[in-house]
C-alpha cells in the first residue's frame, strides 16, 4: 500500500469518527472548534503529511473525551491552521507569528503587508515592461504608476481608518485564509478601481475638466479617492454605465 493511500485511509477513519461524534448531542461550546477541525480535513488530505493527521486526531481525542479539553484542542487546531495556511518563504516566521496571535485584524493587516511588498517588487522589476506597454497606449509611465500606487494606498488607508469596524465584522471568521485574502486583495481592488475610474475620465464618459498643469496630482488624488472609497468608484462607474446606455 503506497503512502498516499495510507494517508487517505487514515484520514477517512478520522472523518468517520468525527461523523459519529456529530451524530451525538454536542455541547454548544464545542461546535465552533469542531467545525474548524472539520474544515481542515480537506487541506490535510492535500498535504499528504501523516504528522498533521496525528495532530488532528489528538485534537479530536481532546474534544471527544467526556471531560473534554477545549484549550488543548484549540491550541492544536491553531497550529494546524498555521501550518496548512499559505507559506510565504522568507516571511514564514512573521506569517506563523501573526497567525498564532489568532487575531482577525492581525491576519488582515498581514495580507495587506504581503500584497504591498509584492506589489512594489512587481512594479520595480517590471518597470521596463510597463513602460513599453504604456508607450503603446500613448500614456506616461509616471502618471500610470502614480495612479496605480495612489489607488492601492488609498485602499490601505481606508482599511486603517476602519480597523474598529473590521474587528467586529470579522470577529467570528475562523478561516485564516479568508482573512488573509481579504487583506491581500483589498489593495488590488483599489488599484483596479483607480485605473478604471481614471480611464473613464480620460475617455470622456465622465465630463470632468482635467487641469493641464499638475494633472499628475489630479490623477493621484482621483486614484486615492477611488481606492479609499469603493462607493465613490461605484458611483463613477454607475454614471458611465448610464451614459453608455443612453447613447444606445
Amino acid at each position: 500500500m503506497n503512502i498516499e493511500k495510507q494517508h487517505t485511509e487514515k484520514l477517512l477513519v478520522l472523518s468517520k469518527k468525527i461523523t459519529k461524534r456529530i451524530e451525538l448531542e454536542i455541547d454548544p461550546s464545542l461546535e465552533k472548534i469542531l467545525s474548524r477541525l472539520i474544515n481542515l480535513l480537506t487541506d490535510i488530505e492535500k498535504s499528504n503529511d501523516f504528522i498533521l493527521i496525528e495532530k488532528a486526531e489528538m485534537a479530536f481525542v481532546a474534544l471527544g473525551k467526556k471531560k473534554y479539553n477545549l484549550e488543548l484542542a484549540t491550541e492544536i487546531i491553531i497550529d494546524l491552521e498555521s501550518r496548512l495556511s499559505i507559506n510565504i518563504n522568507t516571511l514564514s516566521f512573521l506569517y506563523d507569528f501573526t497567525f498564532r496571535l489568532n487575531s482577525p485584524l492581525s491576519i488582515i493587516l498581514f495580507g495587506i503587508a504581503v500584497n504591498t511588498i509584492l506589489g512594489h517588487i512587481v512594479l520595480i522589476l517590471g518597470y521596463s515592461y510597463f513602460e513599453s506597454f504604456t508607450n503603446h497606449l500613448n500614456l506616461e509611465i509616471a502618471t500610470v504608476m502614480i495612479t496605480a500606487l495612489s489607488g492601492g494606498w488609498g485602499a490601505v488607508i481606508s482599511i486603517g481608518s476602519r480597523l474598529h469596524n473590521l474587528q467586529s465584522r470579522f470577529y467570528d471568521v475562523t478561516d485564516h485564509r479568508i482573512l488573509f485574502l481579504t487583506g491581500f486583495f483589498k489593495p488590488v481592488i483599489g488599484v483596479f478601481f483607480a485605473i478604471f475610474v481614471s480611464a473613464l475620465i480620460l475617455s470622456g464618459f465622465i465630463p470632468i475638466m482635467i487641469p493641464k498643469e499638475n494633472f499628475k496630482f489630479f490623477f493621484a488624488a482621483l486614484a486615492f479617492i477611488s481606492g479609499f472609497s469603493e462607493r465613490f468608484a461605484k458611483d463613477i462607474i454607475s454614471k458611465a454605465e448610464k451614459s453608455i446606455l443612453s447613447k444606445d
